[in-house]
């Protein structure tokens, strides 16, 4: 694999893969909803040159074919709303929430699976087909989070509550990965990206001031982990991950979300000083293992493609 594409995927697992210790940490002293919108008010800004780039890329593109550039329509608009209302204070809102009440190596694995939940809303919205194998990755992958949760017996800092709303938050995210490709293929992926983030964002705001909920409260004294949040986690993943798929493919970024899945939990015992169980093991093992399936399934095969593919 080209060295690049190799620390940019490794870059991309390290930013994700913190999400939910920062989360975990802020989520002490923020509102989750408060968190979830300045995280990104800011985030997007660091991805806004690449989706300039992209846009300039395109016209060149179109002026060297000698057809018209496809315009951004009212359509395309419609879809970058619902797609930043699904992603930022129902997916990424919920799942902070969650987080909060959850052990952070619990919650990323949980949302490390929102790519199986792709594979449902793209079966009903984008027409592909959830095959017997599918279904079976599926399966193994839920089997896992059971484990994972133990809502038998729980660790100490998990909750039913918070397991199942970092849960809702990755179906969600799901979708929102679906959907987000309609707007995606006509105008680009990394301008549907960064109009959808900050749409979240705009309908989070108003979300907040409806319910009257903190805005500022509490921000001065947070103000590393919510930089951290927005500048690293989410400036910094979206960055690492449209440059891999910009030298080497969709496929290939999506080994990122596989690596995190594996680093995630142990950053948790670093950081948080969390402990992983047997069954967190056995859940972690069996996430991983779906993953693995699905994304050698829809690759082909689980060598990336060389850096002068997509992208």
């Amino acid at each position: 694999m080209n060295k690049k594409v190799l620390f940019y995927l490794i870059m991309t697992a390290l930013c994700f893969g913190t999400l939910e210790i920062s989360g975990k940490i802020a989520g002490n002293n923020l509102d989750p909803y408060q968190f979830t919108f300045w995280r990104f008010l800011i985030g997007p800004t660091f991805i806004l040159p690449i989706a300039i780039g992209e846009q300039r890329e395109r016209r060149k593109n179109a002026a060297k074919a000698g057809i018209p550039l496809q315009r951004i329509t009212a359509r395309d608009i419609l879809i970058i709303i619902a797609a930043g209302a699904i992603c930022v204070p129902l997916s990424m809102g919920i799942a902070q929430a969650g987080i909060i009440r959850s052990n952070a190596a619990t919650a990323a694995v949980i949302l490390g699976t929102n790519g199986m939940f792709s594979m449902v809303s793209a079966h009903f919205l984008a027409g592909e087909r959830m095959t017997k194998s599918k279904v079976g990755y599926l399966f193994i992958a839920l089997l896992g989070l059971l484990f994972m949760i133990c809502p038998w017996d729980m660790q100490p800092g998990n909750t039913l509550a918070g397991a199942l709303m970092v849960l809702f938050g990755a179906m969600l995210f799901g979708l929102y990965t679906v959907i987000g490709k309609f707007a995606g293929k006509r105008i680009g992926s990394i301008t549907q990206a960064v109009g959808s983030l900050y749409a979240g964002a705009i309908l989070q705001l108003i979300f907040i001031l409806i319910t009257d909920r903190p805005l500022f409260v509490g921000l001065s004294d947070n103000l590393p982990v919510m930089f951290y949040a927005g500048i690293v986690v989410t400036g910094g993943g979206y960055l690492f991950m449209f440059l891999t798929i910009k030298h080497a493919g969709v496929q290939t970024s999506a080994i990122s979300f596989f690596l995190k899945i594996a680093i995630a939990p142990l950053l948790s015992v670093i950081v948080l000083r969390e402990s992983l169980t047997w069954n967190c093991f056995l859940g972690i093992g069996l996430v991983l293992v779906a993953s693995y399936l699905n994304l050698r399934t829809s690759s082909g095969t689980i060598v990336p493609p060389s850096p002068q593919g997509e992208g």
